[in-house]
Protein backbone atom coordinates (compact mmCIF):
# COMPACT_ATOMS: atom_id res chain seq x y z
CA UNK A 1 0.00 0.00 0.00
CA UNK A 2 1.17 3.66 -0.90
CA UNK A 3 1.60 6.44 1.89
CA UNK A 4 -1.33 8.38 1.83
CA UNK A 5 -1.30 11.88 3.75
CA UNK A 6 -4.20 12.61 5.96
CA UNK A 7 -5.98 14.91 3.35
CA UNK A 8 -5.53 11.85 0.97
CA UNK A 9 -7.37 9.96 3.08
CA UNK A 10 -10.02 12.25 4.09
CA UNK A 11 -10.59 12.67 0.69
CA UNK A 12 -10.68 8.85 -0.10
CA UNK A 13 -13.19 8.49 2.32
CA UNK A 14 -15.28 11.73 1.78
CA UNK A 15 -15.02 10.49 -2.41
CA UNK A 16 -15.72 6.64 -1.21
CA UNK A 17 -19.16 7.99 0.94
CA UNK A 18 -20.22 10.36 -2.15
CA UNK A 19 -20.38 7.26 -4.08
CA UNK A 20 -23.03 5.63 -2.29
CA UNK A 21 -19.92 3.10 -1.33
CA UNK A 22 -18.72 1.78 -4.52
CA UNK A 23 -15.67 1.22 -4.90
CA UNK A 24 -15.35 1.33 -8.55
CA UNK A 25 -16.66 4.19 -8.65
CA UNK A 26 -14.01 5.44 -5.60
CA UNK A 27 -11.27 4.00 -7.84
CA UNK A 28 -12.80 5.89 -10.81
CA UNK A 29 -12.90 9.32 -9.61
CA UNK A 30 -9.35 8.68 -7.84
CA UNK A 31 -7.53 7.80 -10.81
CA UNK A 32 -8.95 11.26 -12.51
CA UNK A 33 -8.18 13.37 -9.88
CA UNK A 34 -4.23 11.62 -9.64
CA UNK A 35 -3.30 10.62 -12.60
CA UNK A 36 0.94 9.62 -12.17
CA UNK A 37 -0.53 7.45 -9.22
CA UNK A 38 -1.90 4.30 -8.77
CA UNK A 39 -5.53 4.10 -6.70
CA UNK A 40 -5.79 2.50 -3.57
CA UNK A 41 -6.84 -1.00 -3.43
CA UNK A 42 -10.36 -1.85 -2.15
CA UNK A 43 -9.54 -3.29 1.26
CA UNK A 44 -7.55 -0.31 1.85
CA UNK A 45 -10.48 2.14 1.38
CA UNK A 46 -12.96 -0.47 3.46
CA UNK A 47 -10.39 -0.30 5.95
CA UNK A 48 -9.91 3.57 6.31
CA UNK A 49 -13.59 3.93 5.91
CA UNK A 50 -14.00 1.85 8.97
CA UNK A 51 -11.75 3.14 10.98
CA UNK A 52 -13.46 6.83 10.14
CA UNK A 53 -16.35 5.17 11.64
CA UNK A 54 -15.19 3.75 14.57
CA UNK A 55 -12.52 6.02 15.48
CA UNK A 56 -13.62 9.08 14.15
CA UNK A 57 -9.89 9.57 11.87
CA UNK A 58 -7.98 7.90 8.88
CA UNK A 59 -4.90 7.68 10.75
CA UNK A 60 -3.64 4.20 11.42
CA UNK A 61 -4.32 2.45 14.42
CA UNK A 62 -1.52 1.64 16.88
CA UNK A 63 0.75 -1.53 16.55
CA UNK A 64 0.31 -4.38 18.63
CA UNK A 65 2.92 -6.41 19.01
CA UNK A 66 6.52 -6.30 21.21
CA UNK A 67 8.46 -3.51 20.52
CA UNK A 68 11.88 -3.33 18.79
CA UNK A 69 14.95 -2.94 21.73
CA UNK A 70 17.56 -4.37 19.85
CA UNK A 71 18.22 -1.93 17.40
CA UNK A 72 18.38 0.88 19.61
CA UNK A 73 20.95 3.84 19.14
CA UNK A 74 23.18 1.96 22.79
CA UNK A 75 23.61 -0.94 21.23
CA UNK A 76 24.21 0.46 17.54
CA UNK A 77 27.17 2.10 19.80
CA UNK A 78 28.11 -0.85 21.96
CA UNK A 79 28.53 -2.43 18.74
CA UNK A 80 30.41 0.13 16.82
CA UNK A 81 32.92 0.35 20.04
CA UNK A 82 33.51 -3.73 20.10
CA UNK A 83 34.17 -4.21 16.62
CA UNK A 84 36.67 -1.40 16.89
CA UNK A 85 38.18 -3.14 20.09
CA UNK A 86 38.37 -6.70 18.47
CA UNK A 87 37.47 -6.59 14.77
CA UNK A 88 38.04 -10.65 14.58
CA UNK A 89 35.07 -11.97 16.69
CA UNK A 90 32.65 -13.56 14.97
CA UNK A 91 29.00 -12.72 15.14
CA UNK A 92 28.11 -15.25 17.12
CA UNK A 93 30.98 -14.84 19.95
CA UNK A 94 30.19 -10.87 20.03
CA UNK A 95 26.23 -11.76 20.17
CA UNK A 96 26.84 -13.92 23.62
CA UNK A 97 29.42 -11.34 24.78
CA UNK A 98 27.16 -8.27 23.99
CA UNK A 99 23.64 -9.99 24.92
CA UNK A 100 22.44 -9.75 21.40
CA UNK A 101 21.06 -11.90 19.32
CA UNK A 102 23.45 -12.78 16.26
CA UNK A 103 20.00 -11.88 13.68
CA UNK A 104 20.28 -8.79 15.75
CA UNK A 105 23.67 -8.29 15.44
CA UNK A 106 24.09 -8.90 11.71
CA UNK A 107 21.27 -6.25 11.01
CA UNK A 108 23.04 -3.58 13.24
CA UNK A 109 26.18 -4.34 11.76
CA UNK A 110 24.76 -4.32 8.18
CA UNK A 111 21.96 -1.63 8.27
CA UNK A 112 23.33 0.95 11.09
CA UNK A 113 27.22 0.13 10.62
CA UNK A 114 27.18 -0.48 6.60
CA UNK A 115 30.26 -3.22 7.60
CA UNK A 116 29.57 -6.31 5.42
CA UNK A 117 31.67 -9.55 5.92
CA UNK A 118 34.22 -10.31 3.33
CA UNK A 119 36.50 -13.28 1.79
CA UNK A 120 40.33 -12.89 1.42
CA UNK A 121 41.16 -13.39 -2.08
CA UNK A 122 44.45 -14.76 -2.50
CA UNK A 123 46.01 -13.42 -5.82
CA UNK A 124 48.84 -13.65 -7.89
CA UNK A 125 50.88 -10.96 -9.21
CA UNK A 126 51.79 -11.11 -13.15
CA UNK A 127 54.99 -10.09 -14.06
CA UNK A 128 56.38 -8.87 -17.61
CA UNK A 129 58.10 -12.05 -18.25
CA UNK A 130 54.84 -14.13 -17.16
CA UNK A 131 53.41 -13.38 -20.89
CA UNK A 132 56.01 -15.12 -22.18
CA UNK A 133 55.68 -18.11 -20.16
CA UNK A 134 52.30 -18.65 -20.66
CA UNK A 135 52.89 -18.45 -24.49
CA UNK A 136 55.75 -21.21 -24.23
CA UNK A 137 53.40 -22.92 -21.60
CA UNK A 138 50.47 -22.90 -24.57
CA UNK A 139 52.40 -24.02 -27.35
CA UNK A 140 53.91 -26.59 -24.78
CA UNK A 141 50.49 -28.04 -25.17
CA UNK A 142 49.18 -27.68 -28.05
CA UNK A 143 52.51 -29.56 -29.38
CA UNK A 144 52.00 -32.61 -27.08
CA UNK A 145 48.23 -32.99 -27.77
CA UNK A 146 49.43 -33.10 -31.22
CA UNK A 147 52.13 -35.61 -30.40
CA UNK A 148 50.65 -38.08 -28.06
CA UNK A 149 47.21 -39.68 -28.95
CA UNK A 150 44.45 -39.00 -26.90
CA UNK A 151 46.42 -36.09 -25.13
CA UNK A 152 43.30 -34.43 -23.28
CA UNK A 153 42.33 -37.73 -21.55
CA UNK A 154 45.57 -38.44 -20.18
CA UNK A 155 45.45 -34.67 -19.17
CA UNK A 156 44.94 -34.13 -15.20
CA UNK A 157 43.71 -30.42 -14.14
CA UNK A 158 42.31 -29.60 -10.61
CA UNK A 159 41.03 -26.56 -9.08
CA UNK A 160 41.44 -28.03 -5.36
CA UNK A 161 42.69 -26.28 -2.30
CA UNK A 162 46.27 -26.48 -1.41
CA UNK A 163 47.95 -27.80 1.94
CA UNK A 164 51.07 -25.98 2.88
CA UNK A 165 52.99 -27.81 5.34
CA UNK A 166 54.39 -24.12 6.36
CA UNK A 167 51.32 -22.96 8.28
CA UNK A 168 49.66 -21.04 5.28
CA UNK A 169 46.01 -19.38 6.04
CA UNK A 170 43.74 -21.59 4.88
CA UNK A 171 41.28 -18.68 2.86
CA UNK A 172 38.39 -20.85 3.49
CA UNK A 173 37.99 -20.50 7.36
CA UNK A 174 39.16 -16.52 7.32
CA UNK A 175 35.99 -13.40 7.35
CA UNK A 176 36.35 -9.98 8.32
Amino acid sequence: MDKYTPQERAEIVTIFIENNRSIIATQRKLRQKYRNRPVPHKTTIYRLHANFRQYGTTADRPRSGRQRTSRNAENVAVVRDSVEESPETSIRRRGSQLHISARSLRRILKTDLKMFPYKIQLVQTLLPRDHDQRVEYSNAILRLSGEIEDFSSKLIMSDEAHFLLSGHVNKQNSRF
